[in-house]
């Protein structure tokens, strides 16, 4: 439960991060949905660590699961797996 929480605060980080430098610019209802989208990102990517790491979890189910979480990020971004 514990790498659950730091991967969802770090990946809160990650993205918190990567729209600091657009935050001056953008409408403030704008700035609000994308905070919005952002955070939902983030909670569906720790359901999916949660079930990715859950050693109960099938693989295929896993991999299918890894295939979403893969939707979550930009296109041409890199993620691995590893155990």
């Amino acid at each position: 439960m514990k790498l659950n929480n730091y991967l969802l605060v770090l990946s809160f980080v990650i993205v918190a991060l990567g729209s600091a430098n657009a935050q001056d610019d953008v409408d403030p209802r704008r700035k609000q949905a994308i905070d919005s989208l952002a955070l939902e990102k983030v909670k569906d990517l720790s359901k999916y660590i949660s079930i990715i790491g859950d050693k109960k979890t099938q693989f295929s189910e896993a991999q299918r699961v890894m295939d979403r979480a893969e939707e979550l990020f930009a296109p041409d971004s890199e993620m691995g797996v590893s155990s």
